[in-house]
Order: C-alpha cells, then structure tokens, then sequence
C-alpha cells in the first residue's frame, strides 16, 4: 500500500446477513421514517448536532475544541456526512442520555450536524462512535466528554460538507531546522492522514487522489536566502502545486508559505505574475518568485523582518468559515512579509491592528507602520481549489514554549492557535455551501440500545501479532532516548560557552534536535501503546467474523517500510552528535572549528527532521487501523442484540 493512503473499508459478510435477518424478522422499532413523528409516544431522531466549543477562550476550551475535531475526523474516516452549519440556528433536541428532556436550543454557526443515511449498518456506527466520545471509550485514554445532542426534527439548513482532511506538507529545506508546528496541531485535532514531501518528492507524489490539502509552514531563521529561492522558484514544483489547487486541492501556508503562494513580492514589482493567478490552467516556464495561486502581492524589509513581534489581529469578517468559534481579536505572532495588494479572487479575513516588539522596544514607527492595517489573514480561490494564507502566525500559538522560551506570553491561551488551523483545515477541504438536509430518522430507542449494548466492552487476551514490529519500536525508542540525552547536553555546553554569544539564533538546531527526540519518543510510545490494543481487538473480530487481515497486512507493511526508513536516520543523529561532542571537547575551540560545529548541527538537523516522514505516522496509521475495526466492531455488537429482538 502506498505510504498516507488510508486502508480501505471493508464491510463485513456478517453485516449483510444481520441486514438480511433484520429485514425478515421485520423489526418494527428498527425500520427508519422519513416523515415528522414528533407526537408520536417517542421521539423520532434525524441526526446529530454537536456544538463548536467557543466563547470562554480558556485553554481548556481549547482542549474541548481539539476533542470534538477528533471526533469528527473518526466520523469522516468512517464515510459519515458530516455538515459544518454556516449559519446559526434553533432547533428542537435533545441532549445524550437525558431521555424525554427535549427543548429549542440555539446552536452558533460552526456547529457539526451528523444526519443518518439510511443505511442502518452506517448510522449504527456513526451512532457507537458518537456515543464513545460522549462517555466513555474502551480504546481512548482520554475520558473528556464530548457535548452531543439528538436532532428531534427535520430541517433544512446552509452548510459546507466537510471531507477527510488528508494532508500533505513541504519538508523543502528551507522550511527545515525549524519546529513542526502544523504536525503538533493537526495530531490535536486527530487529522491523522498526513505525510511530508521533500521538495524532488513534490512534482512526483503530490496529487489530487491521495491529498487534498497542502501545508506550506514558515522558514526558521538559519535558513539562507538560497534556500527559499531554491524552493519557491522551482518552475516543476510550482507547476504541479498550481495544478494540484486548480482541480480542487486546498493549500495552507504562513509567512513564508503565504509568499510561496502569492504572486511573488511587491519590489520589483511583479504584477506580470497576476496573469497567471487569474489563469490557473497557466503553466510557467520560468522561474517566478511565487506560484500565483492568489492573486495578491506581499512586501518585505529588513526593518520588519529582523524582529519578531506579537500581534493584536482582529478578525473583520466573523462570518468565514475561518473565524468559526473564535474571538473577534486575537493574538498571534508575526514576522516577514505582509499583504501590499489584495485582487478581485481574494478576501480579507482578518487584519493587523497592533505590535508589540519581542526583543527590541517599538520606540519608532518605522519597525511597524507599514504592516499596520493591513491583512493577516487572507481566503483566495484558484480554479476549483482554496488558498489560505497568513502572514501573521498563528501556528505559533501552539508551541511558545518550545519556539520561544524567553518570551513573557501575555495573550491568555498559549494554545489559541489551534482553533485557526482546525478551521483552516476544514474548510480548505471541504464542500462548497449548499443546503443539508435530513430525512432519514430512527426512534430514540434505537440509539439508545446501541448505546447499552457498546457501553463497557471488554477487550481480549492479547494475540501475538506485532512482536516484531513492537521490538523494533522498543529498539528505536532506546535509542531516540540516547540521543536525546547527548544534544541535550551538547545545547548545555553550547549555553554555556562563547559559541551562544556568536549564533544565538542558529543554535537553536541543537536544542530543537533535542525536542525532537523527545517528539519522536512520544510518538514510538503512542505506537507501541496502540499496536498493544490492536492486538487485543483482534479476537473481537475472529469472533464476529469480521475480515480484517487484507488491512492488517497493508498495516504491517506500512509499519516496516516506515521503520526501515527511521532507524538509519536515528543513528546518523547519533552520529552527528557524537563528532559535535568531540569538537567541543576541545577546551580551546578555534573560531574556524565553532562555525564547523554550527554547520554540522545544522546539517544534523536537517537530516533528522526527515524523520517526520516516518516516526509520527507509525503511530497515526496505527491509530486509524485500531479505531476502525473497533467502531466496526461496536456496530455488529450492536446489531446482533437489534436482530434478536
């Protein structure tokens, strides 16, 4: 199986025997309506309707926003419609587990509605799924509820479909050595389809049947200007970008990644390139700065760009989809280039209001004036796809304390961030608006014996499985462990000598290198943690007779090509670091051989961060495989218990 593409669905034979009895017992409770039943002796179910945590912009809020986008990422893994409301709405439901306490509730725009399909093996895993996250799962360590409530009437509302987000970044390198910011939040919201592509890679595996969206992140401060041209005047890679978002694709970038995306910058200026912006059929035949995908212009000087600034940005059209469940002022980061032109393809979603200089007092307005005003968050459309881009960074506002451990954050939550990329993500995928409906119903009774009968599983004895895998996991972790010990101290001794003095900001590398390790060792753990319950599950399946082993093999495979690919890497760092070890024994370190010490911790790193094209996604594959025959699991429960009764 090709590496990202996610497994494909097999329904069990057993299922469609279970349909069959049903419709021969000729269940009366079972059979869906399409018609309004709300006098009836109970109430009739049209769906689900989970509201987008927002409002009090706490932390914990944010936690609970992160928890409900994991949920509904299951569900879109697991083929359900799921409608992302654009407009606010009251409407007759009622909450989970509160039987006959039906009322009107209002429901703000970003809320998630859930209808049923019509097809009673889909909606009773959508069901099992919902109400796992509603209580409590057997396969989830974390025990936050999520807020759900039963659509007790038919009702047409505005809406964009939401589609599986399957993501793919640029690990060009120059956006390398710096920190993987989008990675940490996609995997707090549970987008778990997400690979990396080095930049010989873009032009050859990018395309519109694996992914649907491209990230472009910012380019941390060691880079060389070389480097960003390299990548964003590669007339092959923009081609194949250019094409990617013109059939439909989305794409995502910050800083950097919205210049990428731009028609290039404002001196000299370049409004030839605006040609191609409005023509995404276009192909280039030159190298351009800047691929054209939204027709807008940015600027940039030295005097905005030598500092780093936190930002008051406010958000001037609460009605994108971008500003769902956020405050209407915000505080981000920013630092590069900012919007000079706007065309007719773009709109403007937030704008910069005010700076606050983060190593230098802002005495003159010279640092600023000219980004004052102007756009931070820009929605541009190219052929079929979306472009989203931002100069200010609220990626950031995720990973302060890892990015920017001197900085005194005074903007409330530290991970606010979150909630602008989850929305960039859903809607850079998603649908056009159109009006969702719901017709299909059950009686609550329905759902509430799925709810009973998928309540308190038990897991199995655990098979055998994965022993290999998992001792070669073991094996990378102890090592990721090792490693993680030697650059820790190699940034220690780096802060301590006259080396920090010279490259303040470029050995940050070796600290990040660090982080890594830990990052990685988290990710080996999570995947071990969870090939552990695979195995458990698995006799579940046997004994429903569910098929799985074409997707356990496919499993495997990825796992192994993965880790043949990670462990070379592990000890290259290893390697690296221990030459490091050995200048820096040295107690009189020549100047000549400190700036090779800062070159090979750069190339260390730029080695090392390819990792992220294997390390994180044996867990997240893993994690897919196990929620999948779990929630397919849950429904034959369910399903056997209907047909029996």
């Amino acid at each position: 199986m090709p590496l990202g593409e996610p497994p494909i669905h097999q329904r069990s034979l057993q299922l469609l025997a279970i349909l069959i009895a049903l419709a021969l017992l000729g269940t009366t409770f079972w059979t869906p309506t399409t018609s309004a039943q709300d006098h009836q002796r109970e109430h009739q179910c049209y769906g689900f309707l989970i509201p987008l945590p927002a409002g009090l912009d706490t932390t914990q809020e944010t936690f609970e926003n992160s928890r409900v986008r994991t949920l509904i990422n299951d569900l879109l893994r697991e083929d359900s419609v799921v409608y992302w409301l654009s407009e606010n709405i009251t409407i007759h439901t009622q909450a989970m587990h509160e039987h006959n306490a039906s009322q009107e509730r209002s429901f703000l725009k970003g809320a998630f509605l859930i209808p049923f399909s019509g097809n009673q093996t889909q909606d009773a895993l959508l069901t099992s799924i919902l109400y796992d996250y509603n209580t409590t799962s057997e396969i989830d360590t974390n025990s936050m509820s999520v807020e759900c409530y039963q659509v007790l009437e038919a009702r047409e509302l505005t809406a964009h479909t939401l589609l599986e987000p399957k993501i793919v970044q640029y690990l060009g390198t120059a956006t390398r050595w710096g920190w993987p910011c989008y990675l940490q939040i996609a995997d707090a919201g549970g987008f778990l389809t997400m690979e990396f592509l080095l930049e010989h890679e873009l032009s050859t595996s990018l395309n519109n049947d694996k992914f649907n969206v491209l990230m472009w992140p910012y380019h941390p401060t060691p880079r060389s200007t070389w480097e960003v041209l390299k990548s964003i005047t590669n007339v092959d890679d923009a081609n194949t970008i250019r094409t990617f978002v013109n059939e439909g694709g989305g794409f995502i970038g910050s800083c950097y990644g919205a210049l990428a995306a731009s028609s290039g910058i404002f001196r000299p200026v370049p409004f030839i390139s605006l040609r191609y912006a409005h023509n995404p059929t276009l192909l280039y035949r030159r190298p351009m700065v800047g691929f054209s995908l939204s027709d807008t212009i940015m600027d940039q000087t030295v005097l905005v760009t030598s500092d780093l600034y936190i930002t008051q940005t406010h958000l001037s059209n609460t009605s994108h989809p971008l500003a769902y469940g956020l405050k209407s002022n915000l505080t981000e980061f920013f630092s590069g280039p900012w919007f000079r032109f706007i065309g007719k393809n773009s709109q403007i979603v937030a704008t910069f209001e005010g700076f606050t200089g983060v190593r230098r007092t802002l005495d003159l307005p010279l640092f600023y004036r000219p980004v004052l005003s102007t756009p931070a968050w820009i929605d541009s459309t190219f052929g079929e796809g979306k472009v989203i881009l931002f100069a200010s960074h609220p990626e950031f506002v995720n990973n302060i304390s890892v990015l920017f451990d001197q900085i005194s954050w005074e903007g409330g939550d530290e991970y606010y961030g979150r909630r602008s990329i989850f929305n960039a993500l859903f809607y850079g995928t998603a649908d056009g608006r159109e009006q969702a409906s719901m017709s299909t119903s059950y009686p609550i009774s329905f759902l509430e014996t799925i709810a009973e009968q998928t309540a308190q599983l038990e897991l199995a004895p655990p098979t055998d499985v994965f022993s290999d895998i998992k001792q070669r996991l073991a094996s990378l972790s102890a090592n990721l462990s090792h490693l993680q010990a030697v650059t820790s101290e190699l940034y220690r001794h780096c802060s301590d000598s006259f080396l920090l003095e010279l490259f303040e900001t470029k050995s940050k590398v070796i600290n990040y290198t660090s982080h890594y390790c830990i990052m990685y060792h988290d990710y080996v753990s999570r995947a071990l943690a969870t090939l552990d319950l695979i195995e458990q599950v698995l006799p579940l399946l046997q004994d429903q007779e569910i098929p799985y082993e074409e997707e356990l093999d496919s499993l495997q495979e990825d796992l192994l090509i993965r880790l043949t690919q990670a462990e070379p890497l592990v000890f290259s760092g290893y390697l690296a670091a221990s030459r490091l070890q050995d200048l820096l024994e040295n107690p009189r370190l020549t100047l000549l051989n400190k700036f090779k010490l800062m070159k090979l911790s750069k190339q260390m790193l730029v080695d090392f961060e390819v990792g992220l094209k294997y390390v994180p996604q044996l867990c997240f594959e893993s994690l897919k495989f196990l929620r999948h025959c779990w929630y397919e699991y849950e429904a034959v429960t369910a399903l056997q218990v209907l047909s029996q009764g």
